[in-house]
């Protein structure tokens, strides 16, 4: 088998452990999203199962199989320091951290990237450190480049001492080993630190039909319930939590310490909310699967529409979001290029459909730009008006429509 070693199946669920698990939505065989190709590339491209299930036993949502690490961040271009609303949340992160900490102590950001958080930390007067396999940040911001294990932990509990505030933003649903990742953050976490974990929620996933989240680094969908277990196993307490609504289609911040210390209403509140949503009934997701088959449909239609009437289709945006509803589409070039302005994107071709991203430049004769990260729209529209684009938008999800 091509992929033997490098693709495994999950039969237990990772937070309880349980094999009571049921798959509910499946986009097939993909490649990985953020493994953009050079035009000369001539390799057989890696694709594996990307399908997502869901335990009966803690209610975690986690996808049928896991790709080994090495093949997944082997050829990793995402930064995420390429719009002004992520320099705004993390900004808004270091004023609520700094309500409690005031300057005070080392601030440790795991799958840290390009650093975008630690820059403004490091701003506000804190010590920070940095830990990412890609080791992407610039030589301001010191790095521990290897992925966040024990070991690692073990590194800095050495060299840097122990962390004041450890955050984990959009990572933690990667980590091959849930409780690992946790009981790891524990060992350098001092006694009144403070984690702050920020994840895409299921509920999310479901009621904003956010499928093109569902890529092969996303081994989970959280919900509260299942993370909490989770901290319990390794001793830290959940003691508050938060809606980002704007974040990645709608993510929850959760704040953990070390067990024993009170938690807020907030939690007690969220927990009972996520009952209510139908966390573990099977009708939310089973209408899930649904409306993303014929969101799907929908939008395989208008761009059949649009290729009648000889309209000019780009996209904006090349996210690992577009690879994944690219590849879903399953129709031979939905869009004729993308345009990003990260420069390790440009010139490259998008996984599985080998669309050519291009730099940005005049969209003045482009008639329907398609949004790559819906949950950029802000920022993309500014972009591409700037660019004297005068055609419409075509936001994909959760119902195709144009702006």
């Amino acid at each position: 088998m091509p992929n033997a070693g490098r693709v495994n199946s999950l039969p237990r669920c990772r937070a309880c452990n349980s094999t009571k698990l049921w798959s509910y939505f499946d986009l097939g065989a993909q490649p990985l999203a953020n493994a953009l190709r050079a035009p000369d590339d001539v390799t057989p491209e890696f694709t594996a199962p990307l399908a997502i299930q869901r335990c009966h036993t803690c209610g975690l949502s986690q996808l049928t199989h896991h790709v080994a690490p090495a093949q997944l961040y082997n050829n990793y271009v995402f930064r995420a320091g390429t719009t002004t609303s992520w320099h705004r949340h993390c900004q808004d992160l270091v004023r609520l951290i700094d309500n409690w900490y005031e300057n005070s102590g080392l601030v440790v950001d795991i799958g840290a990237n390009d650093g975008t958080l630690l820059h403004h930390f490091q701003a506000a007067g804190y010590r920070v450190l940095g830990v990412d396999p890609a080791g992407c940040a610039d030589d301001d911001i010191p790095m521990h480049t290897a992925l966040w294990n024990n070991d690692a932990a073990q590194i800095i509990e050495a060299t840097e001492g122990e962390a004041m505030v450890v955050t984990a933003q959009n990572v933690f649903g990667h980590a091959a080993n849930p409780v690992d990742f946790l009981a790891a953050i524990k060992r350098i976490l001092a006694p009144n630190g403070t984690v702050v974990i920020e994840v895409p929620m299921v509920t999310s996933l479901v009621d904003n039909l956010a499928f093109d989240t569902i890529y092969h680094e996303h081994l989970y969908y959280w919900a509260l319930t299942p993370l909490r277990l989770v901290a319990r196993r390794v001793e830290l307490d959940v003691v508050g939590v938060e809606s980002l609504p704007h974040m990645h289609n709608g993510s929850m911040r959760i704040f953990l310490r070390h067990a024993g210390l009170k938690a807020s209403d907030s939690v007690a509140r969220w927990e009972a909310w996520e009952q209510t949503w139908g966390l573990p009934e099977r009708k939310p997701y089973i209408t899930f699967a649904a409306r993303a088959q014929r969101a799907l449909a929908l939008l395989c239609e208008m761009l059949g529409t649009f290729a009648v009437q000889g309209k000019t289709v780009w996209a904006y945006g090349a996210s690992a979001k577009l690879t994944v509803l690219l590849n879903a589409l399953k129709v031979p070039h939905p869009v004729e290029c993308v345009v990003d302005d990260t420069l390790a994107k440009q010139a490259m071709l998008m996984p599985g459909v080998a669309v050519p991203i291009i730099a940005p430049r005049s969209l003045r004769d482009v008639d329907v730009l398609l949004v790559g990260a819906r949950n950029w729209l802000v920022d993309i529209r500014e972009q591409a008006e700037a660019l004297d684009f005068r055609g419409k938008f075509l936001i994909p999800l959760p119902q195709p429509e144009l702006l």
